[in-house]
């Protein structure tokens, strides 16, 4: 009656050390009407909760968590931490970060996770791009580049207006961009833009 896909953005690239899972959507699919809904997982979500099936369950029966820095734990840890440091958990899988965190996000929100959809920095640009580009509303500036945390300040901005036609590059820092905002605002952009992909593409 449904099917749910785990939308994942990862900060995997050629200047990159591994993979986080930095957003983390679900959409969910009737498919007898096709009406679907579209929700947002903050990246730092703690105690993962995995099926009482899982094997992961068994070592983490409180959610996932452990020693040292909580970092290792948050919920886009997941896909990079559960490979390294337990290999071969889950018996045979094409790529165990993503069943591992398909089990953590189906077993916190209580729904199987069917299939997942994982795209890094670079790919993300270039599906908006062949697309030729998308369009959203711009509420406020947005950063490109910058670093809050670092004091490190952005390079440029989107700027506001309705109906903004946007490049893969400016596509990309509207639904990443996070100088001047939080997670929580920059997960509404991500939804958002993804409703533009889904307005843009005609098969």
């Amino acid at each position: 009656d449904r099917v749910n896909v785990l939308l994942l953005g990862g900060d995997g690239g050629e200047d990159r050390t591994g993979v986080r899972t930095d957003t983390i959507m679900v959409l969910s699919i009737n498919t007898s009407s096709g009406r679907s809904a579209l929700f947002s997982l903050p990246r730092n979500m703690m105690d993962a909760q995995f099926p009482e099936t899982s094997p992961l369950h068994e070592l983490y029966p409180d959610g996932f968590g452990g020693y040292g820095d909580d970092a290792t734990y948050m919920l886009n840890a997941v896909y990079g931490v559960v490979p390294e440091l337990h290999p071969g958990i889950l018996g045979k899988s094409d790529n165990e970060g993503a069943d591992a965190l398909k089990q953590a996000v189906g077993g916190s929100l209580g729904i199987p996770i069917h299939y997942y959809l994982l795209v890094n920095l670079r790919g993300f640009e270039q599906i908006v791009d062949a697309m030729g580009g998308v369009t959203v509303n711009i509420n406020e500036p947005v950063a490109i580049n910058g670093n809050t945390d670092l004091g490190i300040p952005p390079t440029d901005y989107l700027d506001p207006g309705p109906d903004q036609h946007l490049d893969g590059f400016q596509a990309l820092w509207f639904a990443r961009g996070r100088w001047g905002s939080d997670d929580y605002e920059r997960m509404e952009r991500q939804r958002c833009m993804v409703d533009a992909i889904i307005e843009e593409a005609n098969p």
